[in-house]
């Protein structure tokens, strides 16, 4: 190490200094103050975690951890999210419940991640699990209080984009495309290029209606007209449940006086091995990047040993810190 070097953190981990350091903080306590006036109680999670929980909760989704061994051997890591650590927690110490369990947390979180664009390898999360409710209700819930908590942080102009994680592997399962292709196609979808994605259904048994549909993907974004637009001519059941859950929780959050603030985006796509239902992200104007995300995880509990349904949502409290300066 350069005396320059002690000068200076590493790259994408800086110093928060008087003022801004003191706003975070008031931010992260206005959030989970939110949470708790709704009725989540705080838990506490630790920022290390036996690589193999992690491992099992993301599945493959693990190229980002900074890993280190332990004195004993065992190989560790830094979490770059706590959503598998609560589940861990709710699996094994708490695991009687009762249910609904509603708990609620902040706290740092690590990224091993490619410095691009000045992104950020630590942060803190603020969030809320619903545990043990399979209704649409809890989504809905889970939607407004995000909501709820980020105004009440101060953040200008929230709106929400709401898709279904299961509507686009439904709309290409149900077409008869097979994994490999399946897998080529979302990736495409991914990057947003719409070449690729026609020459991937190139040879492929999907529909009229479904290859339309694919090709709008990105601009699959509206009002609760937009499902019955979706549903005309498809023919996999799959799509249309996810259609019908999506009307339904639009249904629960106009309800709540919410549809001016949310949009139903249809062309999200998000990490398919995680969520099993609806998802959402949180924008703020004109920002590029979501102040937080969340959706339905049905299954995540069940790979530590219990079977519960669950939703919830994460707020990235620095980049709401951000919102707010700008």
């Amino acid at each position: 190490m350069t005396s320059s070097d002690a000068r200076s953190s590493p790259g994408g981990f800086g110093d928060w200094l008087p003022g801004a350091a003191a706003a975070r903080r008031s931010l992260t306590t206005a959030l989970v103050g939110t949470f708790e006036d709704a009725g989540f109680q705080l838990i506490d999670t630790p920022t290390v975690e036996y690589a193999e929980t992690i491992e099992r909760g993301l599945g493959t989704d693990v190229d980002e951890l900074f890993r280190f061994m332990d004195a004993d051997g065992s190989m560790l890591a830094l979490v770059g999210e706590r959503t598998v650590s609560v589940a861990r927690t709710v699996a094994t110490q708490l695991r009687r419940g009762p249910f609904p369990l509603r708990l609620c947390y902040a706290g740092p979180v690590v990224r091993n991640r490619a410095l691009l664009g000045g992104r950020r390898r630590e942060a803190i999360q603020a969030g809320c699990e619903l545990v043990g409710d399979a209704t649409l209700e809890a989504d809905a819930e889970c939607i407004a209080l995000a909501i709820a908590a980020v105004d009440a942080a101060g953040v200008p102009d929230i709106q929400v984009d709401v898709g279904h994680a299961d509507f686009l592997p439904a709309l290409l399962a149900g077409a008869g495309v097979d994994a490999a292709s399946r897998d080529e196609i979302v990736s495409a979808l991914v990057a947003r290029d719409l070449v690729a994605v026609e020459a991937r259904l190139a040879g492929t048994a999907v529909g009229a209606a479904e290859h339309a549909l694919l090709l709008r993907f990105p601009a699959l974004r509206g009002g609760r007209e937009l499902l019955d637009q979706a549903r005309n001519g498809l023919q996999a059941a799959g799509a249309h449940r996810a259609l019908d859950e999506l009307a339904r929780l639009w249904d629960l959050l106009r309800a709540r006086n919410l549809e001016d603030r949310v949009h139903l985006d249809l062309g999200a796509v998000r990490d398919w091995n995680y969520y099993t239902g609806p998802t959402f992200e949180l924008f703020s104007g004109d920002l590029g990047f979501p102040l937080g995300a969340g959706g339905r995880y049905d299954s995540l509990l069940e790979r530590f040993g219990l079977a519960q349904p669950a939703t919830g949502f994460v707020v990235h409290v620095d980049r709401c810190h951000d919102a707010v300066g700008r």
